[in-house]
Protein backbone atom coordinates (compact mmCIF):
# COMPACT_ATOMS: atom_id res chain seq x y z
CA UNK A 1 0.00 0.00 0.00
CA UNK A 2 2.79 2.43 0.93
CA UNK A 3 4.61 1.78 -2.35
CA UNK A 4 1.46 2.43 -4.40
CA UNK A 5 0.77 5.73 -2.66
CA UNK A 6 4.42 6.79 -2.87
CA UNK A 7 4.30 6.34 -6.66
CA UNK A 8 1.17 8.52 -6.87
CA UNK A 9 2.37 11.40 -4.66
CA UNK A 10 2.94 13.75 -7.61
CA UNK A 11 -0.54 13.12 -9.09
CA UNK A 12 -2.69 12.46 -6.00
CA UNK A 13 -3.75 16.01 -5.11
CA UNK A 14 -4.79 16.88 -8.68
CA UNK A 15 -6.95 13.78 -9.12
CA UNK A 16 -8.28 13.03 -5.60
CA UNK A 17 -11.67 14.67 -6.19
CA UNK A 18 -13.73 12.67 -3.70
CA UNK A 19 -10.95 12.73 -1.11
CA UNK A 20 -10.74 16.54 -1.31
CA UNK A 21 -14.48 16.87 -0.70
CA UNK A 22 -14.22 14.45 2.23
CA UNK A 23 -11.22 16.31 3.67
CA UNK A 24 -12.98 19.68 3.53
CA UNK A 25 -16.12 18.36 5.20
CA UNK A 26 -14.17 16.54 7.91
CA UNK A 27 -12.15 19.68 8.64
CA UNK A 28 -15.38 21.67 8.99
CA UNK A 29 -16.67 19.05 11.42
CA UNK A 30 -13.47 19.34 13.47
CA UNK A 31 -13.87 23.11 13.65
CA UNK A 32 -17.49 22.76 14.74
CA UNK A 33 -16.35 20.59 17.65
CA UNK A 34 -13.38 22.66 18.78
CA UNK A 35 -14.45 26.16 17.73
CA UNK A 36 -12.80 27.94 14.81
CA UNK A 37 -9.15 28.91 15.39
CA UNK A 38 -8.95 26.71 18.49
CA UNK A 39 -5.39 25.70 19.40
CA UNK A 40 -4.76 22.09 20.39
CA UNK A 41 -1.64 21.22 22.34
CA UNK A 42 -1.12 17.93 20.53
CA UNK A 43 -2.65 16.40 17.42
CA UNK A 44 -1.94 13.20 15.50
CA UNK A 45 -2.87 12.87 11.83
CA UNK A 46 -2.95 9.39 10.32
CA UNK A 47 -2.28 8.99 6.60
CA UNK A 48 -1.34 12.63 5.97
CA UNK A 49 0.32 11.89 2.61
CA UNK A 50 0.42 14.93 0.34
CA UNK A 51 -1.21 17.08 3.03
CA UNK A 52 -4.63 17.43 1.40
CA UNK A 53 -6.49 17.04 4.70
CA UNK A 54 -3.66 18.72 6.64
CA UNK A 55 -4.18 21.92 4.68
CA UNK A 56 -7.95 21.75 5.16
CA UNK A 57 -7.91 21.39 8.97
CA UNK A 58 -4.99 23.78 9.52
CA UNK A 59 -6.96 26.61 7.91
CA UNK A 60 -9.68 26.18 10.55
CA UNK A 61 -7.94 24.95 13.73
CA UNK A 62 -4.37 25.11 15.03
CA UNK A 63 -2.03 22.65 16.72
CA UNK A 64 0.98 23.47 18.88
CA UNK A 65 2.43 20.01 18.19
CA UNK A 66 1.39 17.87 15.22
CA UNK A 67 2.53 14.28 14.75
CA UNK A 68 2.09 12.96 11.20
CA UNK A 69 2.08 9.25 10.34
CA UNK A 70 2.00 7.56 6.95
CA UNK A 71 3.38 4.58 5.06
CA UNK A 72 4.65 6.85 2.29
CA UNK A 73 6.95 9.88 2.12
CA UNK A 74 5.59 13.11 3.57
CA UNK A 75 6.59 16.69 2.76
CA UNK A 76 7.09 19.23 5.55
CA UNK A 77 3.65 20.74 6.08
CA UNK A 78 4.60 23.73 8.23
CA UNK A 79 1.24 23.94 10.01
CA UNK A 80 2.34 23.57 13.65
CA UNK A 81 5.04 25.05 15.88
CA UNK A 82 6.50 21.59 16.42
CA UNK A 83 6.06 18.77 13.88
CA UNK A 84 6.95 15.08 14.11
CA UNK A 85 7.02 12.78 11.08
CA UNK A 86 6.83 9.01 11.44
CA UNK A 87 6.88 6.76 8.39
CA UNK A 88 5.43 3.60 9.85
CA UNK A 89 2.39 1.36 10.21
CA UNK A 90 0.05 3.70 12.11
CA UNK A 91 -1.90 0.82 13.67
CA UNK A 92 1.24 -0.40 15.42
CA UNK A 93 2.49 3.09 16.21
CA UNK A 94 -0.78 4.18 17.83
CA UNK A 95 -0.83 0.98 19.89
CA UNK A 96 2.73 1.65 21.03
CA UNK A 97 1.91 5.24 21.97
CA UNK A 98 -1.29 4.18 23.77
CA UNK A 99 0.76 1.88 25.97
CA UNK A 100 3.53 4.42 26.63
CA UNK A 101 1.65 7.74 26.70
CA UNK A 102 -1.92 7.01 27.71
CA UNK A 103 -4.29 10.02 27.93
CA UNK A 104 -1.80 12.39 26.32
CA UNK A 105 -3.23 13.63 22.99
CA UNK A 106 -5.87 16.30 22.29
CA UNK A 107 -6.95 15.09 18.83
CA UNK A 108 -6.45 12.15 16.48
CA UNK A 109 -7.61 12.79 12.93
CA UNK A 110 -7.54 10.94 9.63
CA UNK A 111 -9.19 11.32 6.23
CA UNK A 112 -9.59 8.37 3.85
CA UNK A 113 -6.94 6.12 5.41
CA UNK A 114 -8.19 3.64 8.00
CA UNK A 115 -9.93 1.42 5.42
CA UNK A 116 -6.44 0.00 4.78
CA UNK A 117 -6.06 -1.15 8.40
CA UNK A 118 -6.15 -4.82 9.33
CA UNK A 119 -8.05 -4.26 12.61
CA UNK A 120 -9.82 -0.87 12.66
CA UNK A 121 -11.80 -1.82 15.78
CA UNK A 122 -8.61 -2.37 17.79
CA UNK A 123 -7.13 0.81 16.32
CA UNK A 124 -10.11 2.89 17.49
CA UNK A 125 -9.83 1.37 20.95
CA UNK A 126 -6.14 2.32 21.09
CA UNK A 127 -7.02 5.85 19.99
CA UNK A 128 -9.43 6.06 22.92
CA UNK A 129 -6.63 5.07 25.31
CA UNK A 130 -4.29 7.66 23.82
CA UNK A 131 -6.73 10.59 23.86
CA UNK A 132 -7.01 12.91 26.83
CA UNK A 133 -10.40 13.18 28.54
CA UNK A 134 -12.44 15.42 26.24
CA UNK A 135 -10.13 14.73 23.30
CA UNK A 136 -11.44 14.52 19.75
CA UNK A 137 -11.39 11.67 17.25
CA UNK A 138 -12.32 12.85 13.73
CA UNK A 139 -11.99 10.31 10.95
CA UNK A 140 -13.42 9.35 7.61
CA UNK A 141 -13.33 6.01 5.85
CA UNK A 142 -15.23 4.32 3.04
CA UNK A 143 -18.43 2.31 3.31
CA UNK A 144 -19.86 -0.73 1.53
CA UNK A 145 -20.67 0.24 -2.05
CA UNK A 146 -17.36 2.07 -2.58
CA UNK A 147 -16.04 1.29 -6.08
CA UNK A 148 -18.86 -1.22 -6.45
CA UNK A 149 -18.60 -1.07 -10.26
CA UNK A 150 -15.12 -2.65 -9.98
CA UNK A 151 -15.83 -5.03 -7.13
CA UNK A 152 -16.13 -8.14 -9.30
CA UNK A 153 -12.88 -7.39 -11.12
CA UNK A 154 -10.66 -7.20 -8.03
CA UNK A 155 -8.80 -10.31 -6.96
CA UNK A 156 -8.82 -9.14 -3.33
CA UNK A 157 -11.77 -6.75 -2.81
CA UNK A 158 -11.48 -4.28 0.05
CA UNK A 159 -13.50 -4.80 3.22
CA UNK A 160 -15.60 -1.80 4.23
CA UNK A 161 -17.42 -1.81 7.60
CA UNK A 162 -21.10 -0.96 7.85
CA UNK A 163 -22.07 2.23 9.71
CA UNK A 164 -23.59 0.14 12.51
CA UNK A 165 -20.26 -1.69 12.89
CA UNK A 166 -18.49 1.64 13.26
CA UNK A 167 -20.98 2.74 15.90
CA UNK A 168 -20.40 -0.45 17.89
CA UNK A 169 -16.64 0.14 17.78
CA UNK A 170 -17.09 3.60 19.31
CA UNK A 171 -19.17 2.60 22.33
CA UNK A 172 -16.35 3.42 24.77
CA UNK A 173 -16.30 7.05 23.58
CA UNK A 174 -18.41 9.43 25.66
CA UNK A 175 -20.04 10.88 22.53
CA UNK A 176 -19.93 9.42 19.05
CA UNK A 177 -21.61 10.25 15.77
CA UNK A 178 -21.31 8.31 12.53
CA UNK A 179 -22.47 9.94 9.30
CA UNK A 180 -22.69 8.27 5.92
CA UNK A 181 -22.77 10.06 2.58
CA UNK A 182 -22.56 9.01 -1.07
CA UNK A 183 -20.08 10.82 -3.31
CA UNK A 184 -20.22 10.12 -7.04
CA UNK A 185 -17.33 10.77 -9.42
CA UNK A 186 -18.21 10.48 -13.12
CA UNK A 187 -15.88 9.03 -15.79
CA UNK A 188 -16.38 8.82 -19.52
CA UNK A 189 -14.95 5.30 -19.88
CA UNK A 190 -13.88 2.40 -17.66
CA UNK A 191 -10.25 3.08 -18.64
CA UNK A 192 -10.55 6.63 -17.25
CA UNK A 193 -11.82 5.22 -13.97
CA UNK A 194 -8.93 2.75 -13.71
CA UNK A 195 -6.43 5.48 -14.59
CA UNK A 196 -7.92 7.65 -11.83
CA UNK A 197 -7.33 4.87 -9.29
CA UNK A 198 -3.71 4.51 -10.39
CA UNK A 199 -3.08 8.27 -10.22
CA UNK A 200 -4.46 8.41 -6.67
CA UNK A 201 -2.75 5.22 -5.47
CA UNK A 202 -6.05 3.51 -4.66
CA UNK A 203 -4.89 0.14 -5.97
CA UNK A 204 -3.27 -1.20 -2.83
CA UNK A 205 -5.39 -4.38 -2.59
CA UNK A 206 -4.90 -7.22 -5.04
Amino acid sequence: VGERFTRSLSTYTQHAHAQRLIADRLASLMASLTGKDAVMRSLIEIGSGTGLFTKAWSELVKADQAHFMDLCDMPEYGVARHEIYTRADAEREIERLAEAEENSVDAIVSASAIQWFSNPQRFLSNCHRLLRHGGILAMSTFAPGNLEELHGLRADPMYYPEADDMRSWLLNYSEAEVKEERVTVEFGTPIEALRHLRLTGVTGSG
